[in-house]
């Protein structure tokens, strides 16, 4: 096992990993820990383009749609999400969780 500060962890790993990751933080872990399945919490962010014609500088990047949105309305339907709610509906036959119940803390529109 190599001894190295935590920061040096950082920087050594996201030299390796693509521009559009990047690892914030590294810690001492216990040998059993597991990155998937000890995780408490993940964060995602979904960018969606509304315009007339999709930007090809963002392609691959961001969702698009010509239609006009209505964010206030999104957001009303963001904030339904919020709490304890069992996701079977969206799990793949293949999901490997433990529980399809999930607890969504924050939405952000």
């Amino acid at each position: 096992s190599v001894s190295r500060p935590e920061q040096a962890w950082v920087r050594g790993v996201n030299a390796h990993l693509p521009a559009g990751v990047a690892v914030l933080v590294a810690q001492k872990v216990a040998p059993y820990f597991h990155a998937r399945f000890d995780a408490y919490g993940r964060h995602y962010r979904y960018l969606l383009e509304s315009s007339p014609v999709r930007s090809p500088l963002l392609v691959g990047r961001v969702g698009w749609t010509h239609l006009k949105l209505d964010v206030n309305l999104m957001r009303q339907a963001a904030a339904l999400l919020e709490g304890e709610h069992d996701f079977s509906s969206f799990r793949a036959a293949e999901c490997q969780a433990k529980s399809p119940i999930k607890t969504l803390y924050r939405t952000s529109i």
